[in-house]
């Protein structure tokens, strides 16, 4: 193999790899976001009712 063949090679695998683990950290995140938004919405609709029940 040549040494500008290498080179290609190289480039064309990390832009094949890039492009993969970008896919998969977005992939994390949205099941992250799926896990978390539940939680965090219920928790954000608790605390502005409980206030309210506070008062009653």
């Amino acid at each position: 193999m040549k040494y500008r063949q290498l080179i290609r090679a190289i480039e064309s695998a990390s832009q094949a790899l890039g492009g993969r683990v970008a896919s998969v950290a977005n992939q994390a995140l949205v099941v992250r976001n799926w896990m978390v938004g539940p939680t965090s919405w219920s928790s954000s609709n608790s605390a502005k009712t409980a206030p309210n029940m506070a008062s009653n």
